[in-house]
């Protein structure tokens, strides 16, 4: 019985002293540890206002903070450009500010380890910083036939100014670096330069200008009569108008050559109610005006006349047209223009009614074999009418030889352009046309781009839309399929109409019209 008793005893013992065991071993359970801190991932560099760097990363589970380095040597020897410590450890992006222009630089990112685990190794990545832009726009005044006052902010570092074409370097004083300014002689007149400011070989800015008019071989016009008279007068004209308003009587025929520009840049003249009729392969081109429709019911450009030969090239550029009630350009017989380029333009408060902006409409009727819209500004364009396109061009049969026809459309900003759901960009039906749409901002529209299966998009790119989800909605028969935004572009006054964009990713990508990336 003892002996039992005694049995039973050691076995309790042995029981509770397991159970025991057991319950240390459960206390003992601890989470893993590293000796090392986990490395960011998926590393990106997006370069903001030219000169500013946006690290962006996925955060690492276990870092206190983030150091980045950045060189200019592939191999990071020497020392860093800039050096940036203690980002903080839930910090997923960083923007590096105020680098060199028209740079390439080599950057590295390491998370930092706590008293426990040592640092992560480098993620290594290379970018390149934007040339810089710090040349002012040209004033117009400073414009002269043969020379050109280019300025610049006061007492920045620079070493030369660059002119293309003639590769004509201009190597600045102290007096030009610290004033900001410099008058560069030996132009050709007429011509359009890009001017480039450096810094021994780098880039501090880019602009392009066009030289003043050699007004040998023009027209000098100051007044309603003499304009008038120059319009009838035979033979190819050339017609330099000084600042001042002109009223129109008439339309305009042009069945010679024409040319009516700006005598003076800084002072554009205007042009009321003028309308263009042009005819017997004659070419138009407008620069430097502004032409008020004073509400007239026609087009601006139009071609009356069928013509079995080749209409030669319209241009209207570095004009501001508005108060049209009807379109731009209106094509309804056979005629073929060679080409018609719309550039540099603000194009603004007109109204579709009776025609598209841009017509080339009847299947017997007429088109340009190349139409060039690009750097434009175009708000407010309406319509009375129950359906209206921006961009019409009919599936015409009169000229099947003239084949591989194109219409570019790139970097453009549209405002409130024909917002209504029922609105056509592009109304294209000519089956020898591809279209190019690249780099526009196209903000507060209902519109869409088309609902014509013989529409052709050769290539669309880096648009941006905002407010206008019909331009990328899948469920219309023409969308954008490629590589687009939805950024709101942050327009600085839309009622005052100043478009400058203050969206840092669209200035970054130089989309829409140049003149309000700044």
């Amino acid at each position: 019985m003892k002996r039992n008793f005694k049995y039973i005893l050691n076995l309790g013992l042995a029981l509770v002293l397991l159970t025991a065991g057991c319950k240390e071993n459960e206390l003992e359970e601890v989470e893993p540890t590293f000796a090392r801190t986990f490395s960011a991932s998926a590393l990106k560099v997006t370069v903001l206002s030219k000169v500013d760097a946006l690290f962006s990363w996925d955060k690492s589970s276990n870092a206190k903070s983030y150091t980045i380095e950045i060189f200019e040597t592939a191999d990071f020897s020497g020392t860093p450009k800039r050096t940036v410590k203690d980002i903080a450890g839930t910090a997923v992006q960083y923007t590096v500010k105020a680098l060199e222009g028209d740079t390439k630089y080599y950057a590295r990112l390491k998370a930092n380890g706590t008293e426990s685990t040592s640092d992560s190794k480098w993620k290594n990545i290379e970018f390149s910083t934007d040339p810089e832009q710090l040349l002012n726009a040209v004033d117009p005044a400073n414009i002269k036939s043969t020379s050109v006052t280019i300025t610049w902010p006061a007492a920045t570092v620079a070493t030369s100014l660059v002119f293309t074409p003639g590769n004509i370097t201009h190597t600045l004083t102290a007096t030009e670096i610290a004033n900001g300014r410099a008058t560069v002689a030996g132009l050709t007149p007429e011509t359009t330069y890009t001017v480039k400011l450096f810094n021994a070989a780098k880039t501090k800015g880019t602009i392009t200008f066009k030289s003043g008019l050699n007004l040998n071989g023009y027209t000098e016009i100051s007044t309603d009569a003499e304009l008038a008279a120059a319009l009838v007068a035979s033979g190819p004209q050339r017609l330099a108008l000084y600042g001042g308003t002109y009223t129109l009587a008439g339309n305009i025929i042009v069945d010679r050559n024409i040319t009516i520009t700006a005598a003076d840049p800084a002072r554009k003249p205007v042009l009321v109610g003028a309308v263009f009729k042009v005819s017997n392969s004659a070419a138009l081109n407008l620069s430097g005006l502004v032409l008020n429709g004073n509400a007239t019911t026609s087009n601006m450009v139009e071609y009356p006349t069928a013509n079995p030969a080749l209409t030669g090239a319209l241009v209207i550029t570095g004009s501001e047209i508005y108060n049209y009630t009807k379109g731009l350009v209106y094509i309804a017989v056979a005629c073929v223009v060679e080409s018609v380029t719309i550039n540099n333009n603000i194009i603004r408060d007109m109204s579709c009614t009776g025609a598209s902006l841009i017509d080339y409409r009847n299947a017997t009727g007429g088109f340009a074999k190349v139409t060039d819209i690009n750097n434009n500004t175009f708000y407010n364009i309406t319509t009375a009418d129950a359906q209206r396109d921006l961009i019409r061009i009919d599936n015409v049969t009169s000229f099947p030889t003239h084949t591989g026809n194109v219409l570019k459309i790139e970097r453009n900003t549209f405002n409130n352009v024909l917002s209504y759901a029922n609105s056509r960009y592009l109304y294209t039906r000519l089956t020898s046309l591809g279209a190019t749409v690249n780099n526009n901002i196209i903000a507060n529209s209902l519109a869409y781009y088309s609902d014509q299966s013989t529409t052709t998009i050769a290539q669309i790119s880096g648009n941006n839309y905002f407010n206008a989800a019909s331009f990328y909605d899948t469920t219309k028969r023409k969308y954008d399929t490629g590589n687009y935004t939805t950024l709101d572009p942050s327009f600085t006054n839309v009622a005052a109409a100043d478009f400058t964009v203050r969206n840092e990713l669209l200035k970054a990508s130089k989309t829409g019209d140049p003149r309000w990336i700044k």
